[in-house]
């Protein structure tokens, strides 16, 4: 009988903590609901995200990977990258540096892209996007306002694949 009694006991104290346990996860859950912030109206519809980040390779990062070569082949990536140049160029979109955030010069953004082939157009592979969304569901339609382009250029391994981005360019578009 007590061993009963102590098997029932182990098994009414193990219940008792896993029931705990999954008490304190659902309301950890409902907090981190409870914070996160509302989608603000705005002209045009809700916004959904008012910073958003995520990049996005503008030439396969594996020429082998048939689903990332389909997913970008509608793209002109040497049109996209020339034009980026050209803006900052001849338009007045200004450049920064990713790590320090200083502005560069017309004549440094030049000579390295004459100087280190690292740093050619022909090896930027990525690009990443910092937008503002915005979403109406009475069209419906959705908006994205982006704010900067970081331009990344692929260090690529003997196999041609990418196994690493190295930062380059970043282009402030809200000026």
């Amino acid at each position: 009988m007590k061993m009963m009694m102590r098997a029932l006991f182990s098994t009414v104290t193990a219940l008792l903590a896993l029931c705990c346990i999954l008490v304190a996860m659902l309301s950890s859950c409902e907090s981190r609901q409870e914070s996160a912030s509302s989608p603000i109206p705005v002209s045009g519809g809700v916004e959904v995200a008012d910073t958003i980040t995520y990049n996005v390779y503008i030439r396969p990062s594996n020429p082998q990977d048939d689903f990332e070569v389909q997913c970008i082949s509608r793209l002109d990536d040497q049109k996209l990258i020339d034009m980026i140049f050209t803006s900052i160029y001849s338009n007045g979109i200004k450049a920064y540096d990713y790590f320090d955030h200083r502005e560069y010069t017309l004549d440094e953004i030049k000579s390295r892209e004459v100087e280190n082939p690292g740093y050619s157009r022909d090896n930027i592979s990525l690009i990443q996007f910092t937008e503002r969304w915005i979403y109406n569901d009475s069209v419906p339609s959705f908006t994205k306002q982006v704010l900067k382009i970081h331009v990344a250029y692929g260090v690529r391994d003997e196999n041609d694949i990418v196994v690493a981005n190295r930062p380059g360019l970043v282009i402030d578009m809200k000026n």
